[in-house]
């Protein structure tokens, strides 16, 4: 802006609208010291006669500057100006994340969706950096030298990475898969993790509400401490309604190697002590193995009920719909953005530690045991 009270004309192609010039200009006054923090913003009618613009555009501007933090708008007092938003309008945030097969599984991918969406409505510039293993050890600093402003994990990288991170001070938050493990080795970083063990004692709680009784459970391989964790929910479940766990309901399947998943399968189906239900990793799983299981013949759910894991759109497609369990994946973007606003606002910040609730989704992949195994 030309000067502290006037509003662009110049063509839509050589300036921003005229909301987003009037939200920048409130910045700079609320950064600059000239606008108070906690005092009052002046009126839509002040501000749209002091800058020759309309009320709708102030009001938009107001709207931005109270989604980003800057402003509140409060009942009967006016637009109050807030304490401001670290992470400013341009500036680059990293989600990283591995090149792994389980990277590229529609949860995991919903998951880096949401938080560059949620990022970008921040008007963050956002880099991803998917990188393999090798990558970290022959070209780790200078992936992290320009990681930006701030970083969200949501793999579990390797430990040397994580130091480089705390080497570079690069304000971080570890999501996901990346958080679990992060809070059960590490309490040096912020995390927001989701609630598995939760999700999964419900999942099982609902199959043996059910009926079902032999509960498979299938875990990828790659997931280390979310399988752990995930485990120890269907334990917990089983132990809670007196059924002993069957590590031969245990299927621990490599992402890479599906024929073996099938073999293990085929087992349940031909066998008379074989599993009436099965609680899936994720939701791509679940619908691989309810494919599987019709091809074989198994009728879904009256010979084999299905749970999946993440409420993906996947799990919506008909004929089975998939009963699942949602993990508010949506929330974690908007929840790393406030911590990470606090880390840059003050780097001396503690850590903090979010867990995301966990609910169960019912759809029709689930039914009540007729006492037989599939």
């Amino acid at each position: 802006m030309r000067d502290h009270n006037s509003i662009s004309e110049n063509p839509r192609s050589l300036s921003p609208p005229k909301y987003e010039q009037l939200r920048r200009h409130i910045i700079d006054e609320i950064q600059s010291g000239r606008i108070q923090i906690d005092t009052k913003l002046a009126s839509e009618e002040e501000l749209a006669l002091r800058f020759g613009i309309s009320r709708g555009t102030v009001r938009r501007a107001i709207q931005t500057l109270a989604r980003d933090g800057f402003v509140e708008v409060v009942h009967g007092r006016g637009t109050i100006v807030r304490r401001r938003t670290a992470i400013v309008s341009g500036s680059r945030v990293t989600i990283l994340f591995l090149d792994t097969l389980s990277a590229f599984r529609p949860a995991r991918m919903n998951l880096i969706t949401d938080l560059s969406r949620e990022l970008r409505r921040h008007s963050l510039i956002v880099h991803l950096a998917a990188i393999s293993h090798a990558e970290f050890s022959d070209d780790s600093e200078r992936l992290l030298t320009s990681c930006g402003e701030a970083c969200v994990v949501v793999d579990d990288i390797p430990a040397d990475v994580r130091l480089l991170l705390r080497k570079y001070t690069v304000p971080r938050v570890f999501v996901g898969s990346a958080a679990t493990n992060e809070i059960s080795e590490d309490v040096s970083d912020s995390a927001i993790m989701i609630d598995h063990l939760r999700g999964v004692k419900i999942a099982t709680d609902y199959l043996i509400s059910l009926g079902h009784r032999r509960i498979c459970i299938v875990e990828e391989s790659e997931d280390g401490g979310v399988c752990r964790m995930r485990l120890q929910g269907y334990t917990d479940s089983l132990q809670e309604h007196g059924i002993a766990r069957d590590n031969a309901l245990i299927i621990r399947h490599d992402p890479a190697d599906y024929p073996a998943l099938c073999h293990r399968l085929d087992v349940f189906v031909q066998s008379d002590t074989g599993s009436t239900a099965v609680i899936a990793s994720s939701d791509e799983l679940a619908m691989y193995i309810i494919d599987y299981l019709r091809f074989q013949g198994v009728d879904i759910p009256e010979k084999m009920s299905v749970v999946g894991f993440g409420n993906t759109a996947m799990g919506k497609l008909k004929p089975y719909t998939l009963t699942t369990i949602d993990t508010e994946a949506g929330r974690i973007a908007s929840m790393a953005i406030g911590i990470i606003n606090d880390l840059l606002d003050d780097p001396r910040t503690k850590p903090v530690r979010m867990i995301t609730n966990t609910t169960l989704v019912e759809r029709l992949s689930c039914g009540i045991n007729t006492g037989t195994t599939a």
